[in-house]
């Protein structure tokens, strides 16, 4: 930093004293002048007033100065001084006249060109005849360096305090900075970030033409990152300085530094707490060098600077966000509401807000929406003053808004607490419902139709997941599996099905679920825990509705009446046909037949050899055997219908056991529990006898050693009558097909295979079933079920 140019100080009272005794002593002998002199630490020269030539000089004014005796004495006082001030040291040492004094603070150069800020006190008397000045000395650059440090501070504080943009700031910063600290030249450099360079912001400089062209052709040069002194400063964030900008810094600069003079340099980097914001350049026309105190105090400055951007940039931050927050306040798509105090006055609306209550915005700023009358509800008014009042957050407050043209709309409202200024507010975001309101009513009253039509239906309805679990059921689908409707949701479809049907189920399914299932329904069977079997029409479909995952939808419908009825009307037409055909045969059959039987008893008559009437009885046996078989054809076929009304089943059972009796084999036992209760149901006595001797003559047949059980008991359904037996069993190809006409297990010659479809008809009329349990070689159990109640129509026997 140059050396102040300030002005003269007084007089310090101590060097005062000190000058008087100087004056006094000198006056005495050679030898004490001799010693104060040369013992004095302060630098002490004796110089000719009129010649300005020094004549003597003490040890301190060498070790200072930096001269020896022999240099200081061919010199004058001017040659301590730089050229700018030797006009004004000789004016002073012209006006020191014997006895006078006088103080001066001037700046005094040494012999290795250092300048030094000296406060000297000189005194006038007459040495040999001669006018005389002695010159005491005293170096306060390191005093006056601290208050020029503590200047440039002060300054730079103020100016910043005065302004809120450093674009204001800049040129007034400039000239404090370069007046503070007595340099001849300020200038401030900006960061263009856009394009990576140093563009000049302002300046100012001393009077003089070579300083104002110096700032007018730097106004449009740009600095790169790292070149010169200034591109140094900015890339390496320290204060960079140099003896001589003419020399050390690199063109154009440098040039333009040398015509207008300017020597020692500062680039101050300006530092917030992103990357370097400028460089502020300070130059003065003199060289020197730096001392730690100015290294350590410019970039003090330079960080107050960039604080100051900061400052600024948080300052245009905060406006932009208060413009960008208006705007979007403004133009949010959602009803927005500034409020503040207890009151709720309105300070702002948004236009979503205005358009959903039909206001204009200087209809409703300033006033409450107590006021605009916009709760209906007092329960509502109330929520809002609640939450006005505690000035606190609030989450979905539905409520009915009444707009300005008196229609009602339903909204949810959210509260927050926002700071705008220092003054507490409201913000309010209100979302419109009412349509939202208005489909839930429709989807409520949709949705209570649904389940009216799912619980009511007779079809039987089940919801199931993709995997097959079911989700929901009606009644009437759990009516289809006699189970509670806990006990199917939850389980896979698969699972209530025989184990027959399954492949063929799960095939359906997985073609409905891909999308790949014809418009057919699927038949299946389901067996119920009673034991009761029913034939299921189903159809399925997938849907795709709201959520993450769609379902099969399945509507069952119990086809097995209309199956019963299918298969009577089929079974009727085929014994339509097999009677016309049983007819014939009969008629064409039976005539020569009776002509057998005829001839046979003719012949018996009159034949003695007993090896010949032998043969005419196995004759006539087969001749027998061929009426009964058509006998049977014909009682197949015959077209009845039972008569049914209430018997106990006791004796027709009994009965039938006596009439198979002829049956039995010598090693079977029979067991017989009927029952000590009557088991009354709707029977027709004579064809349910009928069907009974077939069961128990086929128990007899095919056992021929172990027991054959007969039972009777109640059941839920009505009554079961039990024909079990441990014979040879029904092979599995014929299980399938037993009730079939013509089908049989016993050897050739021994049945029709008539007998259990004839029986299985007599059930069927009274309105029951038959179920049929075997396993090879361990025997067959026959259980035939009747209903309590006769059916609708007795079906043809």
């Amino acid at each position: 930093m140059p050396p102040h140019r300030g002005n003269q100080p007084e007089v310090p009272n101590g060097w005062r004293v000190q000058g008087e005794r100087i004056r006094a002593l000198l006056s005495e002998a050679e030898t004490g002048y001799r010693l104060l002199f040369e013992a004095n630490p302060l630098p002490m020269y004796l110089f000719d007033v009129e010649r300005l030539r020094i004549l003597d000089v003490n040890e301190a004014a060498q070790l200072v100065y930096g001269y020896s005796r022999d240099e200081f004495l061919a010199l004058t006082i001017q040659d301590l001084h730089p050229p700018e001030d030797r006009a004004k040291v000789a004016e002073a040492a012209a006006r020191l006249d014997p006895g006078m004094q006088s103080v001066d603070l001037l700046r005094h150069r040494t012999k290795d060109g250092r300048l030094l800020d000296m406060e000297t006190l000189a005194h006038g008397f007459v040495l040999g005849g001669r006018k005389t000045g002695l010159v005491l000395s005293h170096d306060v650059s390191e005093r006056l360096q601290a208050q020029r440090y503590r200047s440039v501070e002060y300054a730079v504080t103020r100016v910043l305090a005065e302004y809120e943009t450093l674009r204001e700031a800049a040129p007034r910063l400039a000239r404090a900075m370069a007046e503070a600290g007595d340099w001849d030249l300020a200038a401030f450099w900006r960061v263009d970030p856009a394009r990576g360079l140093l563009r000049w912001e302002a300046g100012w400089h001393r009077a003089g033409a070579e300083l104002g062209e110096f700032e007018a052709e730097n106004r449009p040069l740009t600095f790169p990152r790292g070149f010169g002194l200034l591109g140094r400063a900015w890339e390496t964030r320290q204060v960079q300085w140099t003896h001589d900008l003419a020399e050390e810094d690199r063109p154009p600069l440098s040039t333009l530094a040398q015509r207008a003079g300017l020597r020692g340099a500062y680039a101050i980097p300006v530092v917030g707490r992103g990357d370097t914001e400028g460089v502020v350049l300070v130059a003065s026309r003199q060289r020197f060098d730096p001392d730690e105190g100015i290294l350590d105090m410019l970039p003090d400055v330079g960080h107050r600077i960039g604080q100051f951007v900061d400052r600024e940039r948080a300052v245009a931050s905060r406006r932009q966000a208060d413009e960008d927050f208006r705007s979007a306040f403004l133009q949010s798509p959602a009803p927005l509401l500034l409020s503040r105090g207890p009151e709720g006055t309105i300070l702002d609306a948004s236009d979503a807000f205005l358009t959903l209550m039909g206001y204009a915005r200087d209809e409703i700023v300033g006033r409450t929406t107590t006021e605009l009358d916009m709760w209906p509800r007092p329960e509502d008014r109330e929520a809002r003053t609640r939450i006005l009042r505690e000035g606190r957050r609030a989450r979905a407050v539905e409520l009915q808004a009444r707009t300005k043209a008196g229609g009602i709309r339903t909204v949810l409202a959210y509260a927050e607490p926002i700071v705008l200024g220092e003054t507490a507010t409201l913000l309010t975001t209100f979302v419109d419902i009412t349509e939202r309101k208005r489909a839930e009513a429709d989807i409520a009253r949709s949705e209570q139709k649904f389940h009216t039509l799912f619980e009511s239906a007779e079809d039987g309805i089940a919801l199931l997941d993709e995997r097959g679990t079911a989700r929901d059921v009606n009644p009437a689908a759990a009516g289809f599996l006699g189970l509670p409707k806990e006990r199917i949701v939850g389980a896979g479809f698969l699972s209530f099905l025989p184990e027959e049907e399954r492949a063929k189920a799960r095939a359906y399914f997985d073609a409905v679920r891909d999308g790949t299932a014809n418009d057919g329904p699927l038949e299946v069977s389901v067996r119920r825990p009673d034991g009761r079997s029913l034939f299921l029409e189903v159809r399925a479909r997938i849907v795709h509705e709201a959520g993450p995952d769609p379902y099969v939808q399945v509507i069952a419908r119990d086809v097995t009446e209309r199956r019963e009825t299918q298969r009577a009307l089929m079974e009727s037409q085929r014994i339509a046909s097999m009677a016309q055909v049983a007819a014939y045969v009969a008629h064409e059959i039976n005539t020569p037949l009776t002509n057998i039987a005829l001839v046979s008893a003719n012949l018996a008559r009159r034949l003695e050899d007993p090896e010949l009437r032998q043969r005419l009885e196995a004759l006539d046996e087969q001749r027998r055997l061929a009426s009964r078989i058509i006998e049977d054809l014909l009682d197949l076929t015959r077209s009845r219908y039972v008569t049914l009304e209430d018997q106990d089943l006791r004796p027709i059972v009994e009965t039938s056991i006596l009439q198979a009796a002829s049956f039995r084999h010598d090693g079977v036992e029979v067991a017989v529990d009927l029952g000590a209760a009557p088991v009354v149901v709707p029977a027709d006595p004579l064809r349910l006898q009928q069907a009974i001797v077939n069961l128990v003559k086929n128990a007899f047949q095919a056992t021929e050693r172990g027991v054959v059980v007969v039972r009777l008991h109640a059941h839920p359904e009505g009554a079961a009558i039990v024909v079990a037996d441990t014979g040879r069993g029904i092979p599995p190809e014929i299980r399938s097909r037993l009730f079939e006409p013509f089908v049989t297990t016993k050897p050739h010659g021994e049945g029709t295979g008539l007998g259990l479809s004839f029986t299985k008809g007599v059930v069927t009329a009274h309105g029951g079933r038959i179920e049929v349990g075997s396993e090879a070689g361990k025997g067959t159990t026959v259980t035939v079920i009747l209903p309590r109640r006769a059916p609708a129509m007795a079906v043809p026997g």
